[in-house]
């Protein structure tokens, strides 16, 4: 599980719309986002690097994963 602090992401349509972009790009993905610490959980095959880039072009800016 790869956890990314999101800066911007501050209501629901923000979490289901990168949840909605990262499972485009993999299906099976499980994504957990938390609107009080601004952080977004991931367990996906895709590696971080894209996962942070599938998130930055929405718009959003990306923290280091935990």
């Amino acid at each position: 599980m790869i956890q990314f602090q999101i800066q911007g992401m501050r209501c629901s349509g923000c979490a289901n719309k990168i949840t909605q972009a990262i499972l485009k790009c993999d299906a099976s993905a499980v994504v957990m986002a938390d609107l009080e610490s601004r952080c977004v959980s991931i367990a996906s095959d895709l590696p971080a690097a894209s996962l942070r880039n599938i998130i930055s072009a929405l718009g959003y800016h990306v923290g280091d994963p935990g």
